[in-house]
């Protein structure tokens, strides 16, 4: 390595001719001749500044990782802790929704307010929500506190892929995300593992206050680190190229959306005016959201530029679809172990490590894969199938299912995961002409944090209405022990009474099981449903 780095504004990522259907995108054909004319030097890191750069990204980007399996480890210590079991999934979704809805504007927010008051704004948003996660003694003011902390987490996940991707040659800079990548994998994998122990250990609230630490040393590295070129145009122009409207009303619709999910069939009828109220207001906002991108955002959320051929449309609309493969399963076979299996939630945690370990090693085959070969398609085309196959073979997990099956089925899930990182940022960048490559990732996550988001408060909402009607029946069945029955919805540990007769238990697990088999046959639906799209995804341009 030199012992400087240089600071580019617009150095690009290798792109793959053979992966993109270049007859439709004359940025996607230029780009490669014109990125030696973009490699004009800014500014000159040395090596130190540009290791500590290194290490504060991987920082931050291993606490994004950490967030949200720290937060899945823990939830069925929380429902237990709060009685809380039929809606604690709320303490993932309302960390992905705002980290997800705000991701695409803060690298223009960053233009306008600076870099580093960016990120230390970010930052305490992140050291404040936790701190506010930890302390808290109701689930009101968890909520509130993991809202806040996924605000923060947008700006400290965001900048720092921005920070590597302006950075050095186009080698470094396709190294560096890399790492960026398998570090947010690895900080998921401690997650699940230091999450479900302290939850064990009846600490989970140290769970949150465990970002602390790590956001000061990651802030006060990149307080002189970080070295990311100046916007040289006017500020107020940069401010008027945010997507205000856009972020608010997307943002707005999925709320709505989930809030619809988890009102209905569980505290308010589904035929009831609240529920019918928002859904069509989600539909409504979503409309007009789709009317702003269009024709009003002079810079919208999405690039224009991916959907002006088959192959970056068709990877667009898949992203939403594998965010809900890839978060929803994991969410749920912890919840599964627990209430199914009546696993600790550290051993429930440790048998869904397989799914990050696979993605792991899935991950960084598929980078070599692509360096020797040049191609992401044939990665690109495998993925969905595997987290289809995957998320399939969950449905025939029972309260009878030895505890080590599920780790080969969510090992098969990981390694569909892992195929759907590297090739898609590829694939999408070259669709996107122009456009950087923070852009990209901003939008890619964007969709898959969104639609984790909509996914699991719908899978919740499958899992309560038949869980509700699954019980119903079992109160027919014994109804000395309604309350027991009933209660069970919201503190499993009542299932495990010895008030209650070992027969009355059995149909309680045996009903939450069926439950559950549903939540895992939507899940396979929705991973289905994205698979046509691959036929839409084209290696060479027909031939005029």
């Amino acid at each position: 390595m030199a012992s400087e780095i240089r600071a580019t504004d617009n150095a690009l990522p290798p792109v793959y001719p053979d992966d993109i259907e270049l007859g439709t995108t004359p940025e996607a054909v230029s780009s490669t001749t014109t990125q030696k004319s973009m490699d004009s030097t800014k500014q000159r890191i040395p090596i130190l500044l540009y290791i500590c750069m290194l290490v504060a990204s991987m920082l931050f980007v291993f606490l994004s990782g950490y967030d949200f399996a720290a937060s899945a480890a823990v939830m069925p210590t929380i429902g237990v802790k709060f009685s809380t079991l039929s809606t604690v999934n709320w303490v993932v979704v309302a960390y992905l929704l705002p980290m997800g809805a705000l991701l695409p504007s803060v690298e223009k927010l960053a233009n306008v307010c600076g870099y580093r008051p960016t990120l230390l704004i970010f930052s305490l948003l992140h050291i404040a929500g936790s701190v506010m996660s930890g302390a808290a003694n109701g689930m009101a003011l968890l909520l509130a506190g993991r809202a806040i902390a996924g605000v923060g987490a947008a700006g400290t996940s965001i900048i720092p892929v921005i920070a590597i991707s302006q950075t050095g040659s186009k080698h470094q800079q396709q190294l560096g995300l890399c790492m960026l990548l398998f570090i947010w994998i690895i900080g998921s994998l401690i997650g699940l593992a230091g999450g479900g122990h302290l939850s064990t250990l009846k600490h989970w609230r140290w769970v949150f206050y465990f970002d602390v630490p790590f956001v000061v040393v990651a802030l006060v590295l990149s307080a002189f680190a970080i070295r990311i070129p100046k916007y040289q145009g006017s500020r107020m122009h940069m401010l008027k190229r945010i997507d205000i409207l856009g972020t608010l009303f997307i943002a707005g619709s999925v709320l709505t959306l989930v809030l619809a999910l988890n009102y209905g069939g569980n505290v308010l009828k589904w035929s009831s005016g609240v529920v019918i109220t928002l859904f069509v207001l989600a539909v409504f906002l979503f409309i007009v959201f789709i009317f702003i991108e269009a024709k009003m955002a002079s810079e919208p959320i999405l690039p224009r530029a991916l959907f002006k051929t088959r192959t970056g449309g068709a990877l667009i609309i898949m992203q939403p679809f594998i965010g809900i493969a890839t978060f929803a399963p994991v969410v749920y076979l912890i919840l599964w172990y627990d209430v199914v299996k009546f696993k600790s939630a550290a051993d429930a945690s440790l048998y869904v490590l397989a799914a990050a370990l696979a993605a792991l090693v899935a991950s960084a085959a598929s980078e070599v894969v692509v360096s020797l070969l040049g191609r992401c398609r044939p990665l690109v085309r495998l993925s969905m199938p595997l987290m289809a196959l995957g998320c399939g073979l969950l449905i025939i997990l029972d309260e009878d299912t030895r505890n080590g099956i599920p780790i080969i089925f969510m090992a098969l899930l990981g390694v569909g995961i892992g195929m759907t990182f590297q090739p898609h940022f590829l694939m999408l960048r070259a669709a996107a002409g122009a456009s950087p490559m923070a852009g990209v990732v901003a939008s890619v996550l964007f969709l898959r944090l969104l639609g984790a988001a909509v996914g699991i408060a719908l899978f919740n909402a499958v899992l309560q209405n038949n869980l509700s009607t699954k019980l119903a029946e079992v109160v027919l069945r014994n109804p000395l022990y309604v309350q027991y029955i009933l209660r069970s919805m919201n503190n499993q540990d009542i299932v495990h009474l010895d008030s209650v007769p070992q027969s009355v238990r059995d149909e309680i697990i045996h009903a939450n099981a069926q439950g559950f088999r549903a939540i895992f046959i939507a899940c396979l639906v929705f991973a289905a449903v994205s698979m046509p799209l691959l036929a839409f995804v084209k290696r060479r341009p027909p031939v005029p």
